[in-house]
């Protein structure tokens, strides 16, 4: 045997006792390819393996090379000395649909199919045209090539009909009732297989098999399929070969089910974990029973016991389980318990929810309803820095009937951040200056002590002496102590003892100012140290430079550089500093720092870099150091300091409304990095809440560990309650320090709580909660080594931190065995009584009210409108009055009243007025508004023109004497009567289902042409049955007014009124699989992807960030304030925002608050600009005008053949109707009124209403119903209610029947459904009609519909009548890709280029698929006879089209042109304007235009004949910097 090939079969592990096989087998020539890291290996064979070796061969293959990261793909092919003949390629046939099924599982649908070879053709029996089809379009070219892999001469696959062809019923007869032979390559020697463990491939058992494909359906029952599985289960993460059999117990957490073969087969792909790891199961079902069951059983939140093969997915490119077999089993998870006895159990005081930014990773209703089952009282809520969880808990604890505790966990910041202290007047040009800095074992002062000090002595701005000695700590310095200082053992061995080192000191730096780098904790250290000698105390005044810095060099709100000399002078303008430690400090300063953490080089470098800070404080007028802190600004410098948490909570209403307000004013005036929360205003808002100390980030914890203990009392005389947490919450301590930590955490808890004691402050246990299990910690984990949105890392994203805390939701008695080291007295004290007595302080708070609050009736008082109910009602009649005469007619008359009492009655009035008064403005602004949603199924709406659409019936109206006739069913004839002059018009009526379809008619009493409209919309669609559903009234403005509008809005109502929609955006599906891959990459770990979706899953739904909706205003009262609803907050916490948002997602303060949807939409632009460049009013423009219907089902109108614009419709480009699924309908449907526009309209945005429901219907698929005429079919939501009121059922039942239709509950509601289904067959509503209901899964509301199809027929109107202006329109406004090198060279050239994208299919990239809609458009525009311009220096606009002089052609804007931005194109119009373009450089100078856009524009010869220029600038022009370049 070749050598290489014995390598290569050794290296892919082929079975030994096959090897004899490949004696005459050669490896030719392997190619290399080093960019796309693949292998190509070309083999020589004299013959063809038998197929069973050849499959083992191709699978070690693929599996070996599969898994080798370095290769992206590797393969072969097989070149054969001599011919095979034809019955050995035939041999392969089934391996061959074996092996291409691996790239595409339909594949296997041939393996039943006969093939013959004739010549170099291999030729496959068909029966029926479906699979002939089907082979030739799909299958063909990749068998073909499969065989040419293989190296059989096989140039073409070709299915031929043949009658002896089997047909699908026999080949699914066949296929259930037997298996193809496989051969074998027998063993030399047979070993029985272990029956102990699972079998593996290459250890024996079938060769060759289907992966798990039965072709012999298996047994089904409710629990099982397949029949009981025996043997033991083994672990997930212990798969890691390929094997025969193996079993697993496990849960399902997520699952898909897709038909295959044209729902011949039904294929459930499950995502399965056993927790040690997951892994995809998949299996196939083809009888009814098994389609039935098989979804039920490996279903989303099942645990299964399967059993399988596992083989390699080359789809996933990773080893799947092949289910054969499962069994729903018992959850093998045990909840836990809190074992605690009734009224002895604990409360949470310190939960963090989802909504903790990237933070906490359980949603509160987890949290409740675990609490509730645990038999809690209650728990608090206390999410960092905000409160948008509160909404769900609110629902969540009254639907578990517990208290919740609403409150936050804020940053505490101090007012004044002090950069001296102890004060005294001193000069600062005549004082002395001892700058020092301490190394110590650590950061406590209770338990660290001092290793080195060193200090510079500093007078007249010169260092006039040193002091540096070590000390004697008498203990081992840590591994830690020693890596950060440099300081080793033997360095303080034999040093002099801390007292004596201190003593001196002391004497050494009397009567000078102190100063240190960060001092709090250099002066906490010397302090300490005094005191435990008896040294006395420090009375020396201090200098902090790091404050000092900050407020002086900050580099937004550096008081220095509002203060100090020019700019140009003081070249530090040039270094503002971000931050602030010393390193920073001595880089700012340019001072050297040498072997930074040695106290002797740190006071040195500090030193030198003071007497430079210290000549800006003078110059800022600083004469003594009791003058120093009046640096501090009190509007900004709070926003410099480091911050602490404290917990904050709502005992009451009042406290609820102040956590409101102090949550508003630290995400809006006080937002800096994160929301601040200033101690004195905490303090000015504290009535109504309690404050505890929070955890380890809290300043007592912080005190408590570090400082001494006077200081914590200090400190704890802030608090209502003092918090402590298990010590496990704080052992990441011990990876930053050492292992020493770990006692002095525990002396930590017990110096809060003897603190607690004497101050009588209650101390209560608390779990700093951020998951709700322990196996949860690994979903937060993923998140502190995800980067923080706009920077920055997770205080726990540190390298020495081995592993972060658990943080879980604990039990009662899980917290008695955490604080085990307290006896049993002080344990229920601080985790049962005092957080029970906490939590009985804490009202039940009623957060999310039940009522709306809208602007009192009088609000507008001021404009002279006294009462909003009064005007709204006296604007509707005015109008009625206008249109229907006097006497209104009584069909009318009801309609309006039953909508005003309605309206009015329910608080509604100022909805409807204010949407009038924005709807005005931007009318007699000049911009049309279209209407969305249902506010179009209201009278009253379209009476106060907040909507073109008039719900009633189909009607004719006189405009001269008013005379009506309205459409109405036999119930309202008999009701309403018909006047005799009305007969005439009743039988056109009767057929029309809008107005704008009816006939032309004239008056009956004046003879005048009367007006068609009414589109039979029902009132109830808008505002429910009893007309009480809060109204959403979305408007479309145009996207350029939009912003005027929203102002407009804050003008009405003013600043404090009215604010943008909240929103929140969480963490999604695709992002968090990017985080869990990012953990992966960062911790050097590898995952199968089951088990990456797993941890995704557990990751999706983390708060992000904040936002703000497109279009929604939230408009509060004048009589209330909005901390009455919701707290506010800058959208993205951008404090630069023009607006500020509600701070709770919208969706959750619907009812309480008016929110109007004043939305940007393209079409009223569009149409405005027509009106601009045609001076035709849109108003004026038919409804009805023939030619422009012809559109949607010819291309008659335009003048073209379908031939000539590749589409039978005249469409393209229409609002609604130009894209290719609306298309397709269009020549399915060939609509030709208004009515079946806004089916399709309907159609087309609904969900199972055209597509497996109406379009069968239309075709006639059911013989059943026949076929039904399109007319007739359901489009929208409203259609169904009208249909069966006009069909003898009561309107509340019709309503009901809509609601629960237009929501898809027929299907997931079955017995709710036949109930109604009875109801309509007792008033024989036809069966096609009830079957077509029971299809639909979501509905469009008709008055959406009727809106956008009135803006489409009036823009479809100018592509008819004025095609020039509807193309520079639709190019200038529509359309953002062009090439317009194609554009230029007319219809062929544009066809063309259609054909080149299409022929790309998939690999066609996106900017060519978006480039298909515009081409079409251009090449439509082009066979009507019109063309495109080249770019035209002169005339060329900035990014609108521009009409040419004979209205013939386009000339393209400058922004057209691939890669030449907005900003550039208005800089070339602007310098055209100043002084015409007299050379090419001449524009690329004036008009800023790059090299390469210059060449892009010369190769396209815009210059035409213009010179090129010279490259020596004018003796004019200024010079540039010397730190820029010129462009030549």
């Amino acid at each position: 045997m070749q050598k290489q090939m014995q390598i290569l079969l050794e290296q892919i592990q082929y079975p030994e006792h096959q090897l004899f096989l490949f004696d005459n087998k050669l490896i030719e020539k392997v190619d290399v390819f080093r960019k796309r890291q693949e292998l190509l290996f070309h083999l020589t064979f004299d013959t063809p393996l038998v197929s069973a070796a050849f499959y083992e061969f191709y699978s070690h293959f693929e599996n070996t090379f599969g898994r080798i990261s370095t290769i992206n793909h590797a393969s072969f092919t097989i070149r054969y000395l001599s011919r095979p003949s034809d019955e050995q390629i035939l041999e392969y046939w089934p391996l061959m649909i074996e092996y291409l099924s691996r790239q595409d599982l339909l594949i296997r649908c041939l393996e039943s199919f006969k093939a013959t070879v004739v010549g170099d053709q291999l030729q496959i029996a068909v029966k029926e045209a479906r699979d002939y089809q089907e082979i030739k379009e799909k299958y063909a070219i990749k068998i073909q090539r499969g065989f040419e892999q293989f190296g059989f001469p096989i140039k073409e696959v070709c299915p031929i009909y043949s009658e002896d062809a089997l047909s699908d019923a026999e080949i699914l007869t066949r296929r259930e009732t037997s298996l193809p032979p496989i051969v074998e390559v027998k063993k030399s020697v047979e070993t029985e297989p272990n029956p102990q463990r699972p079998t593996f491939r290459n250890e024996g058992g079938a060769r060759g098999g289907r992966g798990g494909y039965s072709r012999k359906e298996p047994e089904v029952t409710e629990t099982s399929i397949g029949g009981p599985i025996t043997g033991n289960p083994m672990n997930c993460k212990d798969i890691d070969d390929e094997m025969s059999r193996c079993v697993l117990e496990g849960y399902i957490f997520d699952a898909e089910t897709r038909d295959i073969r044209n729902g011949e087969m039904l294929l459930i792909t499950a995502k399965f974990t056993d927790y040690t790891d997951s892994i995809y199961i998949k299996m196939f079902a083809k009888s009814d029973e098994t389609k039935k069951m098989v979804p039920k059983i490996l279903k989303k939140g099942n645990w299964v016991r399967v059993s399988g093969r596992i083989q390699f997915d080359t789809f996933s490119k990773e080893l799947c389980m092949m289910v054969n077999a499962a069994n729903l089993i018992d959850a093998k998870v045990e909840e836990r318990k809190d074992l605690a006895p009734e009224g002895e159990k604990r409360v949470e005081l310190h939960v963090h929810t989802k909504m903790s930014a990237m933070d906490g990773v359980t949603d509160i209703s987890s949290y409740i309803s675990q609490a509730a089952k645990w038999g809690h009282r209650a728990i608090a809520l206390t999410d960092h820095g905000v409160v948008q969880a509160i909404p769900d808990a609110y629902h969540a604890a009254k639907k578990n009937d517990i208290k919740i505790i609403y409150g936050v966990e804020g940053y505490l910041v101090e007012d004044r951040p002090k950069i001296a202290w102890a004060e005294q007047d001193i000069s600062l040009n005549s004082a002395t200056y001892v700058v020092y800095d301490v190394e110590t074992t650590g950061f406590s002062t209770n338990y660290d002590v001092i290793i080195e000090i060193a200090a510079v002595k500093i007078y007249n701005g010169s260092i006039i002496d040193e002091f540096s000695d070590f000390a004697n700590p008498h203990r081992k310095l840590s591994l830690k102590t020693i890596e950060l200082t440099h300081i080793m053992q033997s360095d303080v061995d034999q040093a002099p003892e801390l007292e004596d080192v201190m003593r001196r000191f002391k004497e050494w730096s009397e009567g000078c100012i102190l100063v240190a780098h960060n001092a709090s904790f250099d002066m906490g250290h010397l302090q300490a140290t005094y005191e435990r000698f008896n040294l006395g105390d420090c009375e020396n005044p201090v200098i902090d430079t790091l404050a000092a810095a900050r407020v002086m060099y900050h580099h937004q709100y550096g008081v220095y550089w509002n203060y100090a000399t020019d700019a140009l002078i003081d070249e530090k303008f040039k270094r503002k500093m971000k931050r602030f430690n010393l390193k920073a400090l001595s880089k700012f300063f340019k001072v050297e720092l040498t072997q930074h953490h040695r106290a002797i080089y740190d006071a040195r470098a500090t030193g030198q870099a003071f007497i430079l800070l210290l000549k800006d404080m003078m110059k800022l007028g600083i004469k003594t150091h009791d003058q120093i802190n009046q640096l501090v600004d009190d509007d900004s410098s709070f926003k410099l300091d480091y911050s602490t948490h404290v917990t904050i909570l709502a005992k009451n209403e009042i406290g609820f409304k102040n956590l409101f307000k102090i949550v508003s004013q630290s995400m809006t005036n006080d937002l800096y990095g994160q929301p601040r929360i200033r101690r004195s205003y905490l303090q000015a808002h504290r009535e109504g809440l309690l404050i505890g100390s929070s955890c380890v980030n809290g300043e007592v914890f912080e005190t408590a560990l570090n400082k001494s203990y006077e200081e914590l009392k200090e400190k704890a005389k802030f608090y209502d309650y003092l918090e402590v947490q298990p010590p496990e919450v704080y052992s990441h301590l011990i990876d930053l320090n050492s292992k020493e930590m770990a006692n002095y955490i525990i002396k930590t808890i017990e110096r809060i709580i003897k603190v607690g004691e004497e101050l009588n402050i209650p101390v209560c246990a608390t779990g700093d909660v951020h998951h709700l299990n322990r196996d949860d910690k690994i979903y937060r984990q993923i998140y502190t080594r995800t980067p923080a949105i706009g920077g920055g890392r997770h205080p726990l994203n540190h390298p020495d931190i081995k592993s972060i805390p658990s943080m879980h939701f604990r039990t009662t008695d899980e917290m008695y065995h955490d604080f085990h080291f307290l006896s049993e007295e002080k344990q229920k004290e601080i985790i049962v009584t005092n957080p029970n007595m906490i939590a009985d302080q804490c009202e039940m708070i009623k957060a999310i009210k039940d009522e709306l609050f809208t602007p009192a009736d009088d609000f507008l008082k001021d404009k002279g409108i006294p009462s909003i109910k009064d005007r709204l009602s006296e604007m509707c009649y005015e109008r009625a009055y206008e249109w229907y005469g006097k006497e209104l007619p009584q069909y009318v008359l009801d309609r309006l009243i039953k909508e005003l009492n309605s309206i009015i009655g329910n608080g509604f009035a100022v909805i409807y007025y204010i949407s009038h008064m924005l709807v005005k403005k931007s009318l007699d602004d000049g911009y049309l508004v279209g209407s969305r949603g249902s506010v179009g199924s209201s009278f009253v709406a379209t009476l106060m023109d907040i909507t073109e659409v008039n719900p009633l019936s189909p009607h004719y109206r006189c405009p001269n004497c008013l005379f009506s006739a309205f459409k109405m069913n036999e119930d309202e004839k008999h009701r309403y009567g018909i006047r005799p002059e009305e007969e005439q018009f009743q039988e056109i009526l009767a057929n029309a289902e809008s107005g704008f379809d009816l006939p032309d008619a004239h008056c009956p009493h004046c003879g005048t042409k009367m007006r068609k409209d009414g589109h039979d919309i029902p009132f109830e669609t808008f505002l429910g049955f009893k007309g009480d559903k809060v109204p959403d009234i979305d408007l479309n403005f145009s996207g350029e007014y939009q912003p005027v509008a929203h102002l407009y809005c804050r003008e009405v109502f003013g600043d404090d009124f009215a604010f943008r929609a909240g929103t929140i955006g969480t963490v999604a599906e695709k992002t968090a699989f990017g985080y869990v891959r990012g953990f992966l990459e960062d911790t050097h770990h590898q995952m199968r992807t089951a088990e990456i979706e797993r941890l995704a899953k557990g990751c999706e739904g983390v708060r992000r960030t904040s936002g703000q909706h497109p279009g929604g205003i939230i408009v509060v009262p004048n009589y209330m304030d909005i901390y009455d609803v919701t707290p506010i907050q800058y959208p993205a916490d951008d404090p630069t925002a023009e607006w500020r948002t509600t701070h709770f997602d919208f969706h959750s303060i619907h009812d309480n608050l008016l929110k109007l949807d004043i939305l940007g939409h393209d079409d009223p632009t569009v149409i405005r600009y027509l009106q601009d460049i045609s001076g035709i009013d849109p108003k004026d423009i038919p409804t009805d005008d023939p030619e422009v219907y012809k559109l949607f089902y010819s291309t008659e109108s335009l003048g073209v053949t379908p031939e000539q614009i590749r589409s039978t419709t005249g469409s393209y480009g229409v609002p609604e109707f130009g894209t290719p699924f609306v298309r397709n309908m269009l020549e399915d449907t060939k609509p030709k009124t208004f009515a079946e526009l806004v089916k399709i309209s309907g159609l087309s945005h609904g969900t199972d209403v055209w597509l497996n429901n109406a379009a069968d219907l239309v075709s006639g698929k059911y013989e059943k119903f026949g076929k039904i005429e399109f007319k007739n079919v359901i489009g929208c939501r409203d259609d169904i209610m009208v249909y069966l009121m006009y069909g003898g059922l009561e309107p509340a039942l019709a309503f009901k029947i809509m609601e629960f239709v237009r929501k898809g509950m027929a299907s997931k509601v079955p017995d709710g459904w036949k109930e109604f289904e009875e109801e309509m067959r007792k008033h024989h509503i036809p069966e096609w009609y009830i079957w077509s209901c029971g299809q639909i899964k979501y509905m469009f509301p008709k008055a959406h519909a009727t809106a956008y199809v009135l803006m489409a027929i009036r823009i479809a109107w100018f592509k008819v009548h004025h095609p020039i202006y509807y193309y520079c329109a639709y190019f200038s406004k529509r359309a953002d890709v062009f090439e317009i090198e194609t554009m230029m060279k007319g219809p062929d050239a544009i066809r063309k280029r259609l054909d080149e994208i299409d022929e790309k299919g998939f690999e066609a990239t996106p900017k060519e698929k978006n480039l298909v809609t515009i081409l079409e458009i251009a090449l439509e525009m082009t066979e009507r006879g019109f063309y495109f311009q080249n770019f035209n220096l002169e005339e060329s606009q900035a990014v609108d089209f521009k009409i040419s002089d004979d209205k013939k052609s386009l000339i393209p804007p400058f922004t057209a042109l691939d890669g030449l931005g907005e900003n550039v194109a208005r800089q070339i119009v602007a310098a055209r304007e100043e002084e015409p373009f007299k050379t090419i450089k001449d524009v690329q100078t004036r008009g800023k235009v790059s090299k390469t856009l210059i060449e892009k524009m010369q190769m396209m010869n815009v210059f035409g004949d213009m010179e090129l220029g010279t490259d020596k600038p004018n003796k004019s022009a200024s010079r540039p910097p010397s730190n820029q370049m010129t462009l030549f």
